[in-house]
């Protein structure tokens, strides 16, 4: 994800599978490949907090 490998990564090892597959196919227990999930944006661990702004009706002591 944060080098921007996530996506070829994904399709490698989709095609590792295939060979698995077709080599071993006593192994899976479908014979179609699974589907690629899509790659999200962004990713967090800890997602940060969103701090309040001076429009979201909060009064904050300074």
């Amino acid at each position: 994800m944060h080098y921007g490998l996530a996506e070829a990564k994904a399709i490698e090892r989709a095609a590792t599978l295939d060979v698995a597959r077709a080599r071993f196919p006593e192994r899976f227990s479908t014979s179609h490949a699974p589907k690629i999930l899509s790659i999200p944006a962004t990713a967090w661990i800890n997602k940060p907090a969103v701090k309040p702004t001076e429009n979201d009706g909060l009064e904050l002591a300074a």
